[in-house]
């Protein structure tokens, strides 16, 4: 199996853990050694550990950490270059609480759990935040080192137009350098960035990555407290910068996610499934086999791990817990999940 991956991209996740990309587990992780705190990025990206893994890739052998991923591309990638650097390592500030978030990448979630006394078990060592030293930051200064060599900046976070950390990090690349690089988003698009569109207008390009995951009352259970006309306001607003939608399936939006990529009338729309709170997954639904029998001739980017995700074994117990934990979140919201949706 072939990915560019390991020849294009260096990914930190918020904890500071180097990874192969977003979709690869803590473990088994390869680069498991690897943290922001001791390694810098064009460091990892040398080690021999990357070498092994580009080796292997070349070879057609799957790494022991992509196992399963349906994220696998053709290609015959041979050197590395103009790399993609995904950063997740600014913060977690986000004013959305979307069920399906883990606490640990949005402020706002992390918040409002402390507050119901919901936990998520390992989630909690993560301490929100506005943002991280840039100034003799030995990480981002490896990067401004190495400008050169990247084409392109992937910022996460939280919801990233409000991490003021990275705005000062982008201050520091050089105009000559920031006309090579694209600026890529995954934003929930709830917020005014014209100022920003405007004032990094000297970078190569502005590209947006919007979540979304359903529509009307339903898009604004899920990502609390979203106001579904303000969104589509924007998403006419920013129209030319939309690269596509990404959708967090979970068992609350599962039966419509045609309707949903039809709704926005966006082409590029990903489906990929829940993974904070497990709880949430579409594997613990009882009628699996016609959500199978709907989706198996989707042309939906990610289906596969859709499909994949359904036929796993149910979890009678876990399906309960979510649905406990979506009604301690309506206490507190003063929702009631039971007029939005059926779980069966």
């Amino acid at each position: 199996m072939y990915c560019k991956r390991p020849f294009d991209h260096i990914y930190t996740d918020l904890k500071g853990n180097y990874r192969l990309c977003c979709h690869t587990p803590q473990n088994p992780n390869p680069l498991k050694k690897y943290t922001t705190s001791n390694h810098l990025p064009f460091d990892v990206m040398f080690s021999s550990e990357m070498e092994n893994i580009r080796n292997d890739m070349m070879a057609g052998k799957e790494p022991d950490c992509c196992k399963g991923c349906t994220f696998f591309e053709p290609g015959n990638q041979t050197e590395v270059g103009n790399l993609n650097i995904k950063l997740t390592q600014f913060g977690n500030t986000c004013n959305l609480g979307c069920i399906m978030c883990e606490p640990g990448v949005s402020s706002y979630k992390q918040s409002e759990n402390k507050k119901i006394g919901i936990g998520i078990k390992n989630n909690f060592d993560i301490t929100f935040f506005d943002s991280i030293p840039v100034e003799n930051n030995d990480v981002l200064n490896n990067l401004l080192n190495n400008i050169k060599y990247i084409g392109s900046f992937t910022i996460k976070g939280g919801e990233p137009f409000l991490l003021k950390s990275h705005y000062t990090f982008l201050d520091k690349i050089p105009f000559k350098d920031a006309a090579n690089i694209d600026l890529i988003y995954y934003t929930n698009l709830t917020i005014d960035i014209d100022p920003i569109l405007k004032k990094y207008s000297y970078f190569k390009s502005i590209r947006l990555n919007v979540s979304i995951d359903h529509f009307g009352k339903k898009l604004e259970y899920i990502r609390y407290p979203i106001d579904s006309k303000v969104l589509e306001s924007n998403l006419k607003k920013y129209s030319d910068y939309i690269i596509g939608i990404n959708c967090t399936v979970s068992i609350c939006n599962i039966d419509s996610l045609q309707q949903i990529k039809d709704y926005y009338g966006i082409d590029n729309f990903a489906v990929t499934p829940v993974e904070m709170p497990a709880t949430l997954s579409i594997k613990n639904l009882l009628n699996k086999d016609k959500l199978i029998e709907k989706y198996k001739n989707s042309k939906l980017y990610g289906i596969e791990s859709i499909l994949k995700e359904l036929t796993k074994p149910a979890n009678n117990l876990q399906l309960e817990m979510g649905i406990k934990y979506l009604e301690k979140l309506d206490a507190y919201r003063k929702n009631d999940y039971s007029k939005l949706f059926t779980f069966k």
